[in-house]
């Protein structure tokens, strides 16, 4: 079972800078989101986020989902 939370974030961090591409935008705006679950998650624990616009492109967000168990690293079974 996995939990959500939604937060807002800045629409500035998507805003055209004359002097970064759309691409230096994405790299940006994805450490940004890293950090930001690595500090909410922590780490050993799963997670995914996605980030995105509401319908009216008026407050940008992210969404992350994530397991509250510890990922647990074992040896696979053999047989």
């Amino acid at each position: 079972e996995a939990r959500e939370m939604i937060i807002a974030l800045p629409n500035e961090l998507a805003d055209k800078n004359k002097n970064q591409t759309s691409a230096e935008q994405k790299i940006i705006l994805k450490e940004i989101c890293d950090e930001l679950v690595s500090q909410i998650v922590g780490e050993g624990h799963d997670h995914e986020y996605a980030v995105h616009w509401n319908h009216d492109r008026t407050n940008l967000h992210v969404h992350i989902l994530y397991s509250e168990r510890k990922v647990i690293q074992t040896e696979p079974k053999r047989y």
